[in-house]
């Protein structure tokens, strides 16, 4: 059974719908193909020549990211002039897709941020300003 790199998505939208991002957020599919099949997922903090280097390596087509590639929307794309148009054109020529989970999975019950309070202890977990996040 093929499985697509938006059924990845999809799985992990699941967990951490990208309607829990917050507005000036740039979670979500960042490039690529998601309709590909997908070949392996690099999981990652952040995006960069080295990550794509090593999906390439290891065969994988899809990188999923924590923080977003392009979080600014892009003017340009000059290869050797920063780390982000760097990132996007070797992913893009490598036929890699990025996805970014971002304050989707921060906001998501039991996500990064409602576990890191709950490894400190700290009981009657609630976001410190409204937002949109989900009942837990």
């Amino acid at each position: 059974m093929t499985i697509t790199n938006a059924q990845i998505a999809g799985a992990i939208e699941q967990y951490a719908p990208l309607s829990l991002q917050e507005p000036w957020d740039n979670s979500g599919w960042q490039l690529g193909n998601p309709f590909a099949a997908c070949t392996g997922a690099l999981i990652c903090v952040d995006a960069s020549c080295g990550v794509v280097d090593e999906a390439v390596k290891k065969g994988l087509n899809l990188i999923i990211t924590h923080h977003p590639l392009i979080f600014h929307p892009l003017k340009q794309i000059l290869t050797g002039t920063n780390r982000v148009s760097d990132t996007v054109a070797k992913a893009i020529s490598a036929g890699i897709s990025i996805y970014s989970c971002h304050t989707a999975i921060d906001n998501a019950p039991n996500g990064v941020s409602w576990q890191i309070a709950s490894d400190l202890g700290l009981c009657n977990i609630r976001p410190l300003a409204p937002g949109h996040v989900a009942n837990s």
